[in-house]
């Protein structure tokens, strides 16, 4: 879970069922009209060739209809963690769109780390200059610390309000 003294991290559960979940697995910083948030995964146990997954996703509001143009470099974001510093690869560079129309635009960008990177126990992403641009200016985006999550979340169905 990153940690909220290097970026705004969402607090709990969007779905309002969880009891512990005050934690995210994300964060963002917003730049103007733009919010670029960070995350990374961790594989899951049936995927044992994986390796640690770096999400950067950008989303922008519009009054207007006309957007800015952002633009996202992976490979110039490295984990750092235990004193080694490792480069992000791309797992699909294709750059997918979740969601857009004329007055909001959503795009989510993957890539991947080498596999047993991201499980230290404080792990930082450190983002190269020009690692993230708006309107063809790189944009500063400080370096964000994760720690592991220890704890575990209880979400009871069906979410009844209290």
């Amino acid at each position: 879970m990153p940690l909220a003294e290097d970026i705004t991290v969402p607090n709990g559960d969007s779905g309002g069922c969880g009891f512990g979940a005050d934690w995210s697995t994300d964060g963002y910083r917003e730049f103007g009209p733009v919010r670029v948030s960070v995350g990374i995964e961790q594989p899951s146990e049936d995927e044992p060739g994986a390796g640690t997954t770096l999400v950067i996703q950008t989303t922008e509001r519009s009054r207007t209809g006309e957007f800015q143009t952002v633009s996202v470099n992976t490979a110039l974001v490295r984990l750092e963690e235990n004193g080694r510093s490792y480069p992000a690869r791309f797992v699909d560079p294709e750059v997918r769109p979740n969601y857009s129309s004329d007055r909001f635009r959503q795009q989510v960008y993957r890539s991947e780390f080498p596999r047993g990177t991201g499980i230290a126990a404080n792990v930082r992403l450190v983002f190269g200059e020009g690692a993230v641009t708006i309107n063809g200016r790189p944009v500063e985006y400080p370096p964000v610390r994760f720690k592991r999550r220890e704890t575990v979340s209880v979400y009871l169905f069906p979410c009844l309000p209290t």
